[in-house]
C-alpha cells in the first residue's frame, strides 16, 4: 500500500514539477484559464502511462505542446519553457544526490517512501521556484531583444534544446523500464550534467551575445536620431541665414518704390513676393518649437524626428512642455526606447483614422521630483483589454503586433520608480508614464 500510495504522489508530484518549470520563467504568459487548461490537460495526459504502451516520454512531448498552444505558438516561450526543463532535471540531480549523501538511502529508498517522497519534494518545489525565479531575471536581456531576430535562428535554438530534452527523456524512459538500476542512474546522471553545462555555455553567449548587439543597435539608432537632429539644425541654420539675406534685399528692394512713390507697384510687390514669405513662416510646426525646453539632448532629437515623421503623414502634433526638461531619472536609451515606441505606435494609430482626427498629444508635466510623460492619440475601435495590450505579440493593430508594448514592460521592469497607466476613452488612447 505505501509503495503504491508513493509512486502515485511521485506522479502527482512530478506533475507540478513540470508545470513549475515550464512556466516560472515565461513573463506572464497564460491567463488564470489557460493555466487550468494547462493543468487539467498534463494531470491527464499524466495517466496514459498506466495504461500500456503509452511512455512517460508522450506525456512531456504533451505537456511542450500544450504550452506551445496556450503561448499562440511563440517560440521563445517555448525556448524559455524547455531551458526551464532543463535546469529542473539537472537541479533534481543535484538535490537527489545531496539528499541521498546525507540520507544514506538510495534513489530508489527515496521513490518507494512516502515520507522521503514528500520531504524530497517539498524541498525541491519550494528552492526550485526560489531559484527560476533569480534565472528569470538573468534571461530578461534575451526576451527583450528576441523580436529583432531572425526566426530561423530562433527555431535552431529550439530544436537544439528540444533534442536536448529528448536526449534526457529517452534515457529517462529506459532508466524506468529498467526499474532504475543505480549504476545506469549514476552514468545518466553524469552524462546529462555535462549536457547542462554546455547547454549553460551555449545559452550564455548566446544571450550575451544578443544583449550586445542589441545595445550596439540601440545605440547607431540613437546617434542617428542625433545625426538627423543636427541635420535639421544645419538646415534651419542655413534658411535663417538665407532669409536675413533676402530680408535685406527685400528692404532695398521697398526702398525704391517708396522714394518713386510708386504705391501699385509697391503694392503688387508685397502681394507677389513678401506675402508668400510671411505665409509659410507662419506654417512652422509649432511643435518643433516647443522643444526648447527639452534639455536633454537625445530625448530632444527622437521627438523632433518623430514630429517630422508626423508631420509628413498628415498628423497634427501637440506639444506641451511648459518647464526646462533638464534630467529624467531613467537610462537615456532606454528613455529614448519608450518614447520612440509611444511614438511610433501614435503615429501608427493616427494615420489610419479619418484625416480630420489626425493629431498627437504629447506633454511633459515637471512637479517636485516627478516628471510625468503622457502621449494620447486617437485609434480604431478595439475590442481587446487593456490588460492584454503589454503582452508579447498583443495588439490592437493586428495579429503578429505589439512587441514595442510588451518592450516597454521589460524595460520599466528594472525601474521601481516609473509607473506606466494605460487608458482607452471612448476613441483615445493614452500612455502616462510616470517617473520620480
Amino acid at each position: 500500500m505505501d509503495i503504491t500510495l508513493s509512486i502515485f504522489l511521485n506522479n502527482l508530484l512530478n506533475i507540478f514539477a513540470l508545470y513549475i518549470a515550464q512556466t516560472t520563467l515565461l513573463d506572464k504568459p497564460f491567463t488564470k484559464r489557460n493555466h487550468i487548461i494547462y493543468i487539467v490537460s498534463i494531470s491527464i495526459v499524466s495517466l496514459l502511462p498506466l495504461l500500456p504502451p503509452v511512455d512517460n516520454a508522450i506525456c512531456i512531448v504533451s505537456a511542450f505542446i500544450f504550452l506551445a498552444l496556450l503561448t499562440n505558438k511563440h517560440l521563445i516561450n517555448t525556448i524559455i519553457a524547455l531551458f526551464g526543463y532543463l535546469f529542473t532535471i539537472f537541479y533534481n540531480y543535484i538535490l537527489l544526490h545531496l539528499y541521498t549523501s546525507l540520507s544514506g538511502l538510495s534513489a530508489n529508498d527515496i521513490v518507494y517512501s512516502t515520507v522521503h517522497t514528500t520531504v524530497f519534494n517539498l524541498i525541491f518545489f519550494i528552492t526550485l521556484y526560489i531559484i527560476l525565479k533569480l534565472i528569470k531575471k538573468t534571461i530578461l536581456p534575451f526576451t527583450i531583444f528576441s523580436s529583432r531576430l531572425k526566426k530561423s535562428f530562433i527555431l535552431s535554438i529550439l530544436i537544439f534544446l528540444g533534442i536536448c530534452s529528448l536526449i534526457f527523456i529517452l534515457y529517462f524512459s529506459y532508466e524506468q523500464k529498467m526499474d532504475f538500476p543505480q549504476e545506469l542512474t549514476e552514468y545518466n546522471q553524469i552524462l546529462f550534467w555535462f549536457l547542462f553545462i554546455f547547454i549553460v555555455i551555449i545559452m550564455s553567449q548566446i544571450i550575451i551575445t544578443i544583449y550586445n548587439d542589441s545595445k550596439t543597435q540601440d545605440s547607431l539608432k540613437e546617434m542617428e536620431y542625433l545625426k538627423n537632429y543636427t541635420s535639421e539644425i544645419e538646415n534651419l541654420y542655413n534658411s535663417t541665414k538665407s532669409f536675413k539675406h533676402d530680408y535685406t534685399n527685400i528692404l532695398y528692394s521697398l526702398k525704391s518704390y517708396i522714394d518713386e512713390k510708386n504705391i501699385d507697384g509697391l503694392k503688387s510687390y508685397y502681394y507677389d513676393n513678401i506675402l508668400p514669405i510671411a505665409t509659410s513662416l507662419e506654417g512652422t510646426n509649432p511643435a518643433i518649437e516647443s522643444l526648447t525646453n527639452i534639455k536633454i539632448p537625445e530625448l530632444k532629437s527622437i521627438l523632433y524626428i518623430k514630429i517630422l515623421e508626423a508631420d509628413k503623414a498628415g498628423i497634427k502634433v501637440n506639444l506641451e512642455a511648459k518647464w526646462p526638461i533638464v534630467n529624467i531619472n531613467l537610462k537615456t536609451i532606454d528613455l529614448t526606447r519608450i518614447v520612440g515606441i509611444f511614438l511610433d505606435n501614435a503615429i501608427e494609430a493616427a494615420s489610419v483614422v479619418n484625416e480630420l482626427d489626425r493629431y498627437i498629444n504629447i506633454a511633459f508635466i515637471r512637479s517636485d521630483k516627478d516628471i510625468v510623460f503622457i502621449i494620447s492619440n486617437p485609434m480604431l475601435k478595439s475590442e481587446l483589454p487593456i490588460s492584454s495590450l503589454n503582452k508579447m505579440g498583443v495588439s490592437s493593430k493586428g495579429s503578429g503586433r505589439g512587441t514595442g508594448l510588451y518592450n516597454v514592460q521589460i524595460i520599466l521592469s528594472n525601474y521601481e520608480n516609473a509607473l506606466l497607466t494605460t487608458q482607452v476613452d471612448a476613441k483615445t488612447f493614452t500612455q502616462t508614464l510616470e517617473i520620480s
